[in-house]
């Protein structure tokens, strides 16, 4: 372990003993992770920051565009 994930982790065990993580959205409940092992490893955080902030590729958004168009058409 590096000296960033040990401060990372010190830092949520801290927060975890004052209680500030309780009663958060999904405690309790699994994580749901995706398969991402097809990712290089260094890409994975960035490609996971794009993901979640709904960014996609201009020819995946065209993909998902004519998708759509078909679905509204009903084709």
């Amino acid at each position: 372990m590096n000296l960033l994930d040990h401060i990372a982790e010190a830092r949520i065990q801290e927060a975890i003993d004052r209680g500030e993580l309780r009663g958060l959205a999904g405690e309790g409940q699994p994580l749901r992770l995706e398969d991402d092992s097809a990712i290089p490893e260094e890409l994975r955080v960035a490609y996971r920051l794009l993901k979640n902030a709904g960014f996609l590729p201009p020819e995946l958004q065209s993909l998902r565009d004519v998708r759509e168009a078909e679905h509204l058409l009903g084709v």
